[in-house]
């Protein structure tokens, strides 16, 4: 993996137990660096509101990059807003999680094509565009990764306009497939996203924990769903398919 500490792992698996002690002294010094904060927090420019309860902690963007990039090695990103992570996470632990916020200004998502959407038929073309990514990310020196199914289908609130979703990702090396469940607060803009990363064996903690973290994550008065302006406001160029759809190679190259 590309990351801060490849290093390291480089001398771990030549020198054994010494690299290895080598290795968790690197690793724990950047997990010291993480601040964990609750209570309200305002994302960008007043454009949303985290309100934080006792069972989780907010990371900023800083925190988060941390986590993602130096301790788990993924590639970098500069979109990042933060993460949201249960009480008590550890960056090291086996069966931590978290969820990446990120913001992406696109225009207002119509909602009025929600009942119409073919998930079954979705999935398919998902699944063939993932292959086709793979060949370009075991070039860049990533695993290759195969989209096995819903983990749970597409659910949308038109009440909130939130929608929520889980896919199931097997990576080429992994032992357990990774489960990426996604959430989509819809907003006058564009859309907050929230992409919780697990296992597969924590399907059903994500999935218990899912409707606090609908509740704590809403945007800003003059920035909702409903403060939107046909006349003056810009619009997506698609609708919820599309956004449930697209992106699927750029997410699992993060995660």
């Amino acid at each position: 993996p590309r990351s801060t500490l490849f290093p390291y792992t480089t001398l771990f698996r030549s020198n054994g137990n010494f690299r290895l002690l080598f290795v968790q002294a690197a690793l724990k010094k950047l997990t010291d660096k993480i601040t964990y904060r609750q209570g309200e927090t305002i994302l960008g420019k007043n454009l949303a509101k985290i309100s934080v309860p006792e069972q989780f902690r907010y990371l900023d963007a800083k925190d988060a990059e941390i986590v993602l990039s130096s301790i788990w090695g993924n590639p970098k990103s500069d979109d990042t807003l933060g993460a949201l992570v249960p009480a008590g996470f550890d960056p090291l632990g086996e069966e931590t999680w978290l969820v990446v916020i990120t913001y992406r200004d696109e225009g207002y998502v119509k909602d009025d094509d929600a009942a119409k959407i073919d998930y079954a038929k979705m999935l398919t073309e998902m699944q063939a565009s993932t292959r086709e990514t793979n060949q370009e990310r075991v070039k860049e020196g990533y695993d290759s990764v195969e989209l096995v199914g819903w983990a749970k289908p597409p659910r949308y609130d038109a009440a909130t306009h939130k929608i929520y979703w889980a896919k199931e990702l097997k990576f080429n090396h992994s032992k357990e497939n990774t489960l990426n469940y996604n959430i989509r607060v819809l907003g006058r803009g564009g859309y907050l996203e929230l992409n919780a990363v697990a296992s597969m064996s924590q399907l059903a903690l994500v999935e218990t924990a899912t409707p606090t973290i609908l509740s704590m994550v809403n945007f800003q008065e003059g920035q909702r769903y409903a403060d939107y302006k046909p006349s003056t406001d810009k619009t997506a160029t698609y609708g919820l398919a599309a956004l449930v759809a697209g992106g699927v190679a750029a997410k699992v190259g993060l995660f």
